[in-house]
C-alpha cells in the first residue's frame, strides 16, 4: 500500500498558507494538491460511514499518487466543520482515514480565543446573522438544532488523543500555528522530519501574514445585509440570487474597509470587546493542560 500522510489542520490555523507556500515544495514528497483533495475527502467529511465506500475512495486516491513515494494530502475540513453539526463526526473521519490507508497525521491547532474570533467572522462571511454572544452561546442556552458553533470543537486534546490511539503517538505530529509564525524555520524542519523530506525546494517562503479580516464595523454591516442576501446559510432569494453575501463581502473587503472604515474601526477581538477571555480560558484550561501532556504543545 502507498505511504499516505494527511494534514487535517483546524480551520484558521494557517492551512491556506501551508498549502500554497510550504507543502508543494517539500523535497522527496508527492504533495496532492487541494483540488484533488476536494475530489476525494468531502464524502468522508459530510456523509456517514455507511454512505461511502472506502475502496472507491482509495482507488480514486491512486490516480493522484506516485508509487514508492510519500504521498501527502491536506484538507482542513477533515477536522470537522465548526459551523454546523453535519461536519462534526470527527471520530468517524479519523477511523475512515485509518481504514483508507493513511499511516501518519499532522494536526495544526491555534489558541482558542483567536480561533473563535476568526470563526465568527467567517460565519458572517458565509451568511450568518447572529450577534457574537448568541453565536458563541458560552452559557449553553441554545438547543442543538439552533447552535451554529460548539465550544467543545476546540478541545484539541480529545481529537489528538483519538488520532494517537488509532495511529500511534509517534505517528501524530501536532503543530501550533501561532508558534509557526514565531519560529517558522524550526516548525518547517519539524514537518520535514516527520514527512521524511530533506527540506523545501524553494529559496525562501513569504511571510505567514494572512489577509486582513473585516473590521468590526464591516462585519456588523455584513451581518445585517445577510438577512436579505443569497448565501450558503440562508439560501433564500429575498430579492435575487445575484444579490449575494459574497458580493457585499467583496465590496467591504476591497473598497470600503481599506479606504474608509479602517480609519476609525479595526478587527478588535470580539472576546475582548465582550470581556469573555477569562471565562473562555477557564473553559479550555483542563483541555490545554491535557494537550501539553500528550504532545508537549502549550497553548497560552
Amino acid at each position: 500500500m502507498p505511504d499516505r500522510i494527511v494534514h487535517i489542520g483546524f480551520p484558521k490555523t494557517a492551512t491556506t498558507f501551508l498549502q500554497w507556500e510550504v507543502f508543494p515544495y517539500l523535497k522527496e514528497v508527492n504533495y496532492v494538491d487541494y483540488n484533488a483533495c476536494r475530489d476525494i475527502f468531502p464524502q468522508i467529511v459530510f456523509t456517514d460511514r455507511l454512505d461511502h465506500d472506502l475502496k472507491v475512495l482509495s482507488n480514486k486516491m491512486d490516480k493522484y499518487e506516485k508509487k514508492g513515494a510519500t504521498n501527502f494530502y491536506s484538507f482542513e475540513l477533515l477536522a470537522g466543520s465548526p459551523f454546523s453539526p453535519k461536519g462534526m463526526n470527527r471520530s468517524l473521519i479519523a477511523e475512515s482515514l485509518k481504514d483508507v490507508g493513511f499511516s501518519r497525521v499532522i494536526i495544526t491547532v491555534r489558541d482558542q480565543a483567536k480561533a473563535i474570533d476568526s470563526y465568527y467572522r467567517q460565519y458572517i462571511v458565509q451568511g450568518g446573522t447572529l450577534r457574537f454572544r448568541k453565536w458563541l452561546d458560552i452559557n449553553d442556552k441554545r438547543g442543538w438544532l439552533q447552535k451554529h458553533f460548539s465550544l467543545s470543537y476546540l478541545k484539541y486534546d480529545l481529537l489528538v488523543a483519538h488520532y494517537q490511539s488509532l495511529f500511534g503517538k509517534e505517528n501524530v505530529l501536532v503543530v501550533d500555528s501561532e508558534n509557526f509564525r514565531k519560529e517558522k524555520d524550526q516548525t518547517i524542519d519539524d514537518v520535514c522530519g516527520f514527512l521524511g523530506a530533506s527540506g523545501l525546494d524553494t529559496p525562501s517562503i513569504r511571510s505567514t501574514t494572512v489577509n486582513n479580516s473585516l473590521t468590526n464595523l464591516s462585519t456588523s454591516i455584513l451581518r445585517v445585509c445577510n438577512y436579505f442576501t443569497y448565501n450558503g446559510i440562508r439560501p433564500s432569494q429575498f430579492f435575487h440570487d445575484s444579490i449575494s453575501t459574497r458580493n457585499f463581502w467583496l465590496l467591504l473587503k476591497l473598497i470600503l474597509d481599506p479606504y474608509f472604515f479602517r480609519i476609525f474601526s479595526s478587527a478588535k477581538s470580539y472576546l475582548k470587546k465582550y470581556k469573555l477571555e477569562k471565562e473562555l480560558k477557564a473553559y479550555y484550561a483542563e483541555s490545554n493542560d491535557e494537550l501539553e501532556k500528550i504532545c508537549s504543545i502549550r497553548l497560552k
